[in-house]
């Protein structure tokens, strides 16, 4: 934990401890957060800390996901040779987490123009130049020409890596978004004007 404290004339200095986890609301015989497979099986699977059906993290003890393809694994690790060998009652012994997938993990880079969400809240979050900006309403994303099926399951860890930017709340692009008329092949790319920032040049 670091600490910045600032004194009344102006001045500051830093100050750092350190917080031991003594007790978790978690048990696991594995370690949460990496990789294991058995060696009859080519099954990968993710140890987390528990989930309801909706997301939202519970008590109780360690739970397992499989990872459905490659390119999830590798939004995780950057290696096969992360993942550990252990007995199968190993895993057999780990319930399945409810959830059931695995959303892409911090690993993942998103391009500008993604569509965004964590399973355990409904906002949908564009990234716009850097920044995750959240759609205000289902009727704002449908009338930009967005699709259910374009957002990306993401975990929360990754979204967390983005700064918050400014609620979307017109049913227009914003700025440094790309867009495409129905009736042409032709791509615009949107940005602000330089010398008014309220208008937007395609």
């Amino acid at each position: 934990v670091y600490v910045r404290f600032r004194s009344k004339s102006g001045g500051s200095f830093d100050t750092s401890a350190t917080i031991d986890l003594v007790h978790s609301m978690t048990s696991c015989a594995l370690n949460l957060g990496r990789a294991y497979k058995s060696l009859d099986s080519s099954a990968v699977y993710y140890i987390t800390p528990p989930y309801t059906k909706d997301g939202q993290p519970t008590e109780g003890p360690c739970t397992k996901r499989a990872f459905k393809s490659s390119s999830i694994f590798f939004t995780y690790f950057a290696s096969w040779s992360d993942v550990q060998i252990v007995e199968k009652t190993d895993l057999a012994n780990i319930a399945d987490d409810a959830l059931g997938f695995m959303p892409r993990g911090p690993r993942y880079t998103p391009q500008n123009g993604t569509l965004m969400k964590i399973v355990s809240d409904p906002n949908v979050y564009l990234l716009v130049n850097g920044k995750k900006r959240v759609i205000a309403s289902e009727d704002i994303f449908k009338s930009l020409g967005f699709q259910w099926n374009q957002v990306e399951d993401v975990a929360p860890e990754l979204l967390d890596t983005f700064t918050l930017g400014s609620e979307i709340v017109e049913n227009r692009a914003p700025a440094y978004s790309v867009i495409q008329y129905p009736d042409s092949s032709r791509l615009y790319f949107l940005e602000k004007n330089p010398q008014d920032d309220s208008v937007i040049l395609k």
